[in-house]
């Protein structure tokens, strides 16, 4: 068996691994081709989430994340999403948009997302938040020059 770990592997290069045996009498194996990998330890980088175009409010409670993440190793793979930042959906291919539905009470909502790359390293969660607002105002009233009968 052999024993790697003194090498000093980089994030985003591409290594190969080969061997050859030897016998009791001196023989050489030829050295097959080898396995080749690439390393990357590093966890993705620059995530951001993006509400319905970085609006403040929406009327709907389905809305339209835009998504950013990059990885310099092996890639960006899948990605997933919370609105507590405990409870997270299924892993799903990475994707720059994807529909979102928040639970349908008005009020503050906020969306967790984060990604892994194909190693499998987890980036730090980033979060977006928009304002729920479904409800129509109500109690209008207008006056016209202090309500004056004349003016």
């Amino acid at each position: 068996m052999y024993d790697s770990s003194m090498i000093p592997y980089s994030t985003g290069n591409e290594y190969l691994i080969s061997c050859r045996g030897s016998d009791t009498a001196g023989n050489l194996e030829v050295p097959a081709g080898g396995s080749s990998f690439m390393f990357d330890s590093m966890q993705p980088a620059n995530l951001s989430i993006y509400l319905n175009n970085g609006d403040e409010y929406t009327r709907s409670n389905k809305v339209i994340l835009s998504l950013q993440a990059e990885d310099i190793g092996s890639g960006v793979s899948q990605m997933t999403f919370s609105t507590d930042n405990c409870e997270w959906s299924d892993w799903v291919p990475f994707c720059n948009e994807i529909n979102f539905t928040f639970p349908a009470n008005d009020g503050e909502k906020t969306v967790y997302f984060r990604v892994k790359d194909y190693a499998g390293n987890i980036a730090e969660p980033v979060q977006g938040t928009i304002y729920l607002d479904t409800t129509a105002p109500n109690e209008l009233s207008i006056e016209i020059n202090g309500n004056a009968k004349y003016t």
